[in-house]
């Protein structure tokens, strides 16, 4: 049997066991298993009390198998709505609301609220090609039958969980709001699908329950990290020097803080007349205001590798990257970032506070993924096309062609590894996201 054989079984099983688990309750499992024990033992006449035992289990089984409420009718006339807000990190905890609203005529009680995050399947052939980290120590059975990627698979695509709320009676036409606990798990971008509503029968052996459709879609930022004030010190003392030993000319500045008004000169914009004045005097005036220097930096994310893709030490790095722009944002730079695209191209995003685009740039740290590409080529290529000034480099791996291209123009390189040359100093980021890639590995 190979590898296509458990991933069509997959895709066909794992939405039956979902509906499996959600009608049987964990002691309607226990109450079969006895049932079964039971019975099986009982036909041995020298443990007939077993077979007495089988007999009251199988029949509350009946009982409660043909009185359950198979299309959870009980439940039709209940609404709900889920809020989730604040921005998340992974890594962290945070609480979500659901909204319940009873539109039926009686009182409903021991409702279990079960949010549903999008189910995201990777295709047969990045399921194929794509191994886990260190797979090669796992033993024959494990690489190629009975493990096989899998629950790598399902984990690296995970990135939220999500508890489950019980309720309390939900009396007719009333309103209630249940608080719960969600962990974000891993940065990405990820769909809330909808909630499923669970009431356990009389027996308490087999549930009910609805599905309620809500798309919400939420991203999760990286893990936040913690930067020593005497990094940012120094990176802003080198641009200073940089910028210092530049031309003027090269500089830039844009327009501060109200001044006054003037007499409008031959040359000044149109734009920066004041209408008003000139209605009142009969003379045109203009506005005048300050000018400060801006102060930019430029970040470039070697999201790039020549083999395997190491996500631990790639998203150590995004997020340090991400915490580090938190801090110049705070500090009113305007933040240049360059990455590479899933085509080899070079992108650019700018952003600063006037524009308010910040958020722009941290949804895509949110989202950007490491490529397999020929750094030597891609790198050459976008020295070209970038501004090679104030920029920062970050690298989930070191080798000569990284340091070579920042040797060449004098940049600091961020890596969490340590590379061995001793003429370049490398910032090393530390462990960040090993925690929240460990939590649930079997």
């Amino acid at each position: 049997m190979g590898a296509g054989f458990f991933y069509r079984t997959y895709l066909k099983l794992s939405q039956r066991s979902r509906n499996l688990r959600l009608s049987v309750t964990p002691f309607g499992l226990f109450t079969s298993a006895v049932c079964l024990i039971s019975g099986l033992t009982g036909i041995n006449v020298f443990s007939s009390e077993l077979y007495k035992l089988f007999s009251l289990t199988f029949a509350a089984l009946l009982v409660a198998y043909f009185n359950r409420d198979r299309k959870g009718k009980a439940l039709k006339d209940i609404s709900a709505g889920i809020f989730l807000e604040g921005r998340y990190n992974a890594g962290s905890r945070y609480k979500y609301t659901v909204r319940l609203h009873n539109g039926s005529s009686r009182e409903i009680n021991g409702i279990k609220i079960i949010p549903v995050i999008g189910k995201t399947i990777p295709s047969v052939d990045e399921f194929i090609s794509l191994p886990e980290p260190e797979e090669q120590k796992r033993n024959i059975w494990d690489r190629n039958i009975y493990y096989f990627r899998w629950v790598w698979h399902m984990f690296r695509l995970h990135k939220a969980e999500f508890s489950s709320v019980n309720t309390g009676a939900l009396g007719k036409g009333e309103n209630s709001a249940f608080e719960g606990e969600f962990r974000a798990v891993k940065r990405g971008v990820t769909e809330l699908e909808g909630l499923y509503l669970v009431q356990k029968n009389v027996f308490g052996l087999f549930s009910s329950f609805r599905f309620i459709e809500i798309k919400e879609k939420f991203y999760i930022y990286p893990a936040p990290a913690v930067i020593a004030s005497d990094i940012t010190g120094r990176i802003k003392l080198n641009i200073r020097k940089r910028t210092g030993s530049r031309s003027n000319i090269l500089k830039k500045f844009k327009a501060g803080e109200f001044v006054g008004l003037r007499d409008y000169v031959p040359g000044d914009p149109v734009k920066n007349i004041h209408w008003k004045t000139w209605a009142k005097r009969d003379k045109p005036a203009v506005i005048e205001k300050g000018t400060e220097t801006v102060k930019e930096i430029a970040f470039l994310l070697v999201n790039l590798s020549d083999g395997y893709k190491d996500h631990l030490l790639f998203d150590d790095c995004v997020s340090y990257l991400y915490s580090l722009i938190n801090k110049f944002e705070a500090d009113n730079f305007e933040v240049s970032l360059y990455f590479f695209d899933n085509t080899g191209s070079v992108k650019l995003i700018h952003a600063d506070k006037e524009t308010g685009n910040f958020n722009k740039l941290y949804k895509t740290l949110a989202e950007v993924e490491i490529h397999i590409f020929n750094r030597e080529n891609l790198i050459s290529k976008a020295a070209k096309l970038i501004e090679i000034t104030n920029i920062l480099v970050f690298s989930p791996e070191t080798d000569k062609v990284i340091e070579d291209f920042c040797r060449s123009y004098m940049l600091d390189l961020f890596s969490p590894v340590q590379s061995m040359s001793k003429d370049r100093s490398i910032f090393e980021i530390p462990v960040i996201n090993v925690e929240n890639y460990q939590i649930n590995l079997p």
